[in-house]
């Protein structure tokens, strides 16, 4: 694959191959309307059905799903406990190791993107995490891709395994209901004999 140019066309129509049959319509369905996000889709539906009043530009809409996930992702409700080990010795929360590990989770806001990631993990069933440097706060930024957010070339020995595909994009800017549309910018990671190369590509595949 040329350096200046990867073809996420090819990668589009593999993941599309590989993913249930209209799944990130049901995942961007299932986004909007946890996000409230979703009048137009339910105008849409209603004059579908020619059912409620006509030419209501903002039907009631109660939002039973937020409320669904909301129940069924607890784990993060309340803040872990965390400590540190060295040599299978648990290091007293009082030690310079473990206040700077908080400190560093702290920056980084660790709880409240897990706390994210799981109610993903319960509207979607899936997310992938990527971590970024972030240098005016002196941490680490902590980004989740939902599912129609991700293209991959799967390894068919280990279809669960991300580490183990072939190549996979992130769309880090764009519409995710125009797939493959304009102004997008996607995060392509290729993986070779030699480790893995990613460039930052627009919706062509031209590296930008």
């Amino acid at each position: 694959m040329p350096l200046d140019r990867v073809d996420l066309v090819s990668l589009k129509r593999h993941d599309e191959r590989t993913k249930p049959a209209g799944a990130d319509e049901e995942w961007l369905l299932a986004n909007d309307y946890y996000n409230d996000t979703g009048r137009a889709k339910t105008r849409a539906r209603l004059n579908e059905l020619k059912v409620g009043l006509k030419n209501n530009k903002h039907p009631l809409e109660v939002s039973l799903l937020r409320r669904i996930i909301e129940r069924l992702a607890v784990t993060y409700d309340k803040p872990p406990t965390r400590w540190l080990r060295k040599n299978k010795k648990r290091l007293p929360e009082n030690s310079n190791a473990h206040r700077t590990m908080i400190e560093a989770l702290d920056r980084s806001q660790y709880d409240l993107v897990w706390r994210r990631v799981d109610r993903l993990r319960a509207l979607l069933r899936q997310v992938v995490i990527r971590l970024y440097p972030n240098d005016p706060r002196g941490s680490v930024a902590i980004r989740t891709f939902e599912p129609f957010n991700v293209i991959r070339r799967i390894d068919p020995s280990a279809p669960d395994q991300l580490e183990m595909d072939k190549e996979f994009a992130l769309r880090i800017a764009g519409d995710p209901e125009a797939m493959l549309g304009t102004n997008e910018v996607w995060e392509h990671w290729e993986r070779t004999m030699d480790g893995w190369i990613v460039r930052r590509v627009d919706q062509t595949g031209t590296v930008i």
